[in-house]
């Protein structure tokens, strides 16, 4: 399975899980389904994948921040952009 592919699958899984935002979703899957747009920020993409392993939506609460959040996962996004 390519990292690109890995990428789908890991949305799709944080998406069903009820964790994932719908708003993430089309920038999300415009990464995982372009990787020629992408080739050279393989290192972002895995960090993409982390996150969202590790996703959830309330991450940021309470006193020890734990998972990453929609905030993490857009600065990746943002940073794979430009």
């Amino acid at each position: 399975m390519s990292l690109f592919e890995t990428l789908e699958q890991a949305i799709t899984e944080a998406y069903e899980d009820g964790e994932l935002p719908e708003f993430l979703l089309d920038d999300l899957r415009a990464v995982a389904h372009n990787p020629q747009q992408y080739a050279g920020k393989e290192e972002m993409v895995s960090r993409l994948i982390e996150q969202l392993n590790d996703f959830e939506l309330f991450a940021d609460t309470g006193c020890f921040k734990g998972g990453y959040d929609t905030d993490d996962v857009r600065r990746t996004l943002a940073l794979l952009n430009d």
